[in-house]
């Protein structure tokens, strides 16, 4: 459990009272301290400290601002938090490309995803980088279907990995978000074999951080979808995402490796969604149950819900300026009460 010492007298008794609030709720006790090792949240968007749907116009050249990164990561860790979650490319930021390949990785945003990582860390907060988005993919379906396209994709991973790695940075990658999601267009499952395998490999040549693929479906573990296709040639973890008001949880996956849930949350267009009427509690009902679920479950390492700040779906735990609600100080309350 990590120490109150540094915290401010403010925060303490923030702190103090959100505890007796969770309390309330949960019904006195605290989870095992066993599982999961890191709890933390997605931060899609830091663009110069505005909000909106800026996933992947983070770290590129210009939009990039350190010090408001910074400050948010200062907020999690103050908040009990020890992970993240980033996107990199979505929108093909950051890559110099030519129709459907990718020539390289910006060298200036490469660094600025390194600022980003270091100073987490020195937070004592991992990070987790996510490459590609399904979107992205599906939509131009070239990028995974022709081999050199592909090729061009995996090295992009592999740039990221090697700056990431080569400075020793606490971080993890998915190799693209909801991965599921872009077998569409002509695009099969074979298509993100060979990606993610290659991804995979070209990855671990360079740093020994754990790589994945996220999933939103959690048939795809036990059918001959993901697991059969893409488990198996170099995924150290396995991630799941669920929006439900009560969680449902992909148990085990078949070769025993530990299960990330990597975004958690209210269903869209449900009562728990609509957080500016103040329905708080179905939120911090939400939370309860993932974590709860997941705290005995000792398949699982790490979880983070969506989201740090707001995104247009109002599943936001801040209100974009490090005002934290009654669920985001629910989710501090099992940040605290881990064993990390």
């Amino acid at each position: 459990m990590k120490s109150f010492g540094a915290l401010s007298a403010g925060l303490i008794s923030r702190t103090l009272m959100m505890v007796a609030v969770a309390t309330a709720i949960l019904g006195g006790s605290g989870p095992a301290k066993a599982n999961p090792s890191y709890v933390g949240m997605n931060i899609p968007w830091l663009v110069g400290g505005s909000t909106g749907m800026n996933y992947g116009h983070d770290f590129k050249s210009g939009s990039y601002d350190a010090t408001f990164a910074h400050r948010v990561l200062d907020d999690l860790k103050n908040h009990q938090q020890n992970m993240c979650r980033v996107w990199l490319f979505e929108g093909m930021q950051g890559l110099n490309v030519t129709g459907s390949y990718i020539n390289s990785v910006d060298s200036t945003f490469l660094n600025n995803v390194d600022n980003f990582v270091a100073y987490a860390n020195g937070d004592g907060i991992d990070v987790e980088v996510v490459c590609f988005n399904y979107l992205d993919i599906a939509g131009n379906p070239s990028m995974i279907t022709n081999s050199t396209n592909q090729t061009s994709m995996v090295n992009a991973c592999k740039a990221v990995a090697s700056k990431l790695g080569g400075n020793h940075r606490n971080y993890q990658m998915d190799l693209c978000n909801e991965g599921n999601l872009a077998i569409t267009n002509g695009i099969t499952w074979t298509n993100f074999h060979n990606f993610i395998y290659n991804a995979c490999q070209a990855c671990h040549s360079v740093s020994s951080a754990w790589m994945t693929m996220s999933d939103q479906n959690s048939a795809d573990f036990s059918s001959g979808n993901f697991y059969n296709t893409v488990g198996g040639v170099g995924c150290d973890f396995y991630e799941f995402h669920q929006y439900a008001y009560s969680a449902s949880l992909l148990s085990s996956v078949p070769d025993g490796k530990k299960i990330e849930l990597g975004e958690y949350g209210p269903p869209a267009n449900g009562s728990g969604q609509n957080l500016d009427s103040g329905n708080y509690t179905d939120w911090s009902n939400v939370i309860n149950s993932f974590q709860n679920a997941v705290a005995g479950n000792a398949n699982y390492y790490s979880l983070m819900a969506w989201c740090y700040f707001p995104d247009g779906e109002l599943y936001q735990l801040t209100d974009g300026n490090f005002n934290w609600n009654t669920p985001g100080w629910t989710a501090q309350w099992w940040g605290q009460h881990y064993g990390y």
